[in-house]
């Protein structure tokens, strides 16, 4: 992870960049994304429904750029952006209409921010897994 500084040094990894949308706006994300056109794309969940409540974001990342889409970021974020785990912060419909649309295949990473313990471990880990139904999952 870093920030785009020396753009041309990065620029030059091509198909080895993947890059986040993080809390950029979506003429943001698409302008970095247009000077990186070979860059793959981590779609995360949790900021593009902070940025978008309905989804709206998500789908239109997605529909850009699914066949570049190296992985998925699980999580719901809070009012200043920050990872919480599902089971904590709830799971809302835009969230499932998201998941619905990730082909197997792709990597789905789990982000939260909290106290972990074993118990909390094992209820996200169930939540999801409910969550992906027939995905594969370890």
């Amino acid at each position: 992870a870093g920030t785009l500084v020396d753009t041309m040094t990065w620029r030059g990894l091509g198909e080895h960049l993947t890059i986040e949308n993080t809390s950029e706006t979506e003429t943001q994300f698409f302008r970095v994304m247009t000077f990186f056109p070979f860059a793959k794309v981590c779609l995360d969940i949790g900021h593009a429904l902070k940025e978008s409540p309905w989804g709206t974001l998500f789908h239109k990342l997605f529909d850009q750029w699914p066949r570049d889409l190296a992985e998925v970021h699980l999580s719901v974020c809070d009012s200043l952006g920050r990872h919480h785990p599902l089971h904590e912060m709830g799971v809302t419909g835009e969230l499932l209409a998201c998941l619905e649309r990730i082909p197997d295949g792709v990597p789905i990473i789990l982000e939260g921010e909290c106290a972990w313990t074993r118990e909390k471990i094992e209820t996200e880990i169930s939540l999801v897994k409910t969550l992906l139904g027939s995905r594969k999952t370890i």
